[in-house]
């Protein structure tokens, strides 16, 4: 169950988090989310998967994953989301991807 207050947040910031914790965020609850921060997280590649697959990419302007562990296998699972080019920021800094991984998600958005 999500809190009343956050269901009315457009940005949400989950640092350190757990990847038990993108349930929470991907919530149909937090509809007017635009904004998502998971910095410094542990959700590695499996984060990225949920978040594909809950649909809360379509709804989102930014998504922070910065200071991670998206490996290319993430990279892939993100770049093959039509939603990801919707973005106005993608940021993966600092993560576990290859050159490779970098250069799959530049072909798909260039922010």
């Amino acid at each position: 169950m999500v809190p009343a207050p956050l269901a009315s947040r457009s940005v949400c910031a989950l640092d350190r988090c757990r990847s038990d914790r993108v349930e929470v965020v991907a919530s149909p609850i937090l509809k007017n989310l635009t904004h998502l921060q998971l910095r410094c997280s542990a959700m590695g590649d499996a984060g990225c998967e949920a978040i594909v697959g809950s649909g809360i990419l379509s709804r989102l302007k930014v998504l922070d994953l910065n200071h991670g562990c998206v490996t290319d296998v993430g990279a892939r699972i993100l770049a093959s989301c039509p939603e990801i080019r919707a973005l106005e920021r993608l940021c993966l800094r600092r993560n576990a991807m290859s050159t490779r991984g970098v250069k799959e998600m530049q072909s798909v958005v260039q922010h």
